[in-house]
Parts: structure tokens; sequence; C-alpha cells
């Protein structure tokens, strides 16, 4: 969106310094490439923007009172979509997006929307059962409280596996036991 803009506004940027360069009037300048703008055919829809709006065609600056179609409306609109759909499938590519694959009683941790600080997880430590999904809108209950959420699918973490709290002393003797390891492999 931010590169539209800013293309337009290089494009309007050049018109008005060709305009300063002629000594001409800024605001006719302006008026000009609007209307050159408006009466252009767009690369998707193939139709101008201002035969979209007004639902006929300019030409020049006496528009012509003929209307268009409706056939030529789905049209514009069946092709709008086609393109779309093109960009959507491109950038899913791009980005390597696949559909996200959480089915009814899968356990799931949710993003902490609200983070107290920095060092905070960024998914809250309970686990939450899928209760229904529906496209990217997923159900959820705490475990715990029975609390009932609605997410979007991103905001969603599956747990792998069985999950079980590490004691302290625990954690220091498979410390030590890796770095015993890690010395036979240095040592051989």
């Amino acid at each position: 969106m931010n590169g539209e803009v800013e293309r337009q506004n290089r494009d309007i940027l050049k018109r008005l310094r060709i305009g300063a360069s002629e000594k001409r009037n800024m605001r006719e300048t302006l008026y000009e490439y609007l209307m050159m703008y408006n009466s252009t055919p767009h690369s998707v829809t193939g139709k101008s923007p201002s035969e979209l709006f007004f639902k006929r065609r300019n030409r020049d600056k006496i528009p012509m009172l003929q209307d268009i179609d409706k056939e030529d409306d789905s049209e514009v609109r069946d092709r709008d979509k086609l393109e779309k759909e093109k960009g959507k499938e491109y950038g899913d590519r791009k980005r390597r997006a696949e559909h996200p694959e959480l089915i009814e009683g899968d356990k799931v941790y949710v993003k902490e929307l609200d983070k107290t600080n920095k060092l905070a997880s960024t998914f809250n430590p309970t686990p939450h059962v899928v209760e229904k999904t529906t496209c990217g809108d997923v159900t959820v209950r705490n475990e715990e409280t029975g609390q009932i959420l609605r997410r979007n699918v991103i905001h969603l973490k599956r747990v792998e596996g069985e999950w079980k709290s590490i004691q302290d002393d625990n954690l220091n003797e498979d410390t030590t036991n890796i770095n015993k390891r890690n010395n036979l492999i240095e040592n051989h």
C-alpha cells in the first residue's frame, strides 16, 4: 500500500516539475495530470478509473453519455478477482505459506497479546484444547479454568509431544551429562 502511494507521489511531482519548467499554473498542471490519470485504463481491470466510477467513458474533456453495459462490470470484477488470486498465490508461494492443520481435541498454547515485559514468554504456558475450527478462526478452552477463547490460528501454537516441568536439580544433572558426553567426543 505504501509503495503505491509513493509511486503516485512520484508521478505527481514529476508532472508538477514539468509544469514549473514550462512556467504554467500549478493548479492547471495538477488538473491535467488528474484528467490523464483518470482516463488511462488500469492494467488489472482494463478500464479507466473514471469509467468504473461514473459508469461512462470519458473522451478528453467532454465525457460521452453512453452508459456502460452490466456485462462489462462483471467482466471487470472477474478480471480483478483473477489478478488478486494470482497475487495471493504468488505471495503464498514466496512466503512458503501452509494451511494450518489444527483439529478438534488438539492441545495448543495461546499467544499472550498483552505481554508484561520483554522477558515474558510469548505464549501462555497453560495448554488449551481446540473446541472448534472454522477457516482461520479457532475456539479453544483452557483446561484448568474452563475459560473459552476465540483466536486466529496465527495466535496458537500446537503442543508437540508430552510436556513436563523440569526440576532445577534434574537440569543440573542433564547439563553435567551433556558436558561429559561432549568431552568424550572431543577426546576421540
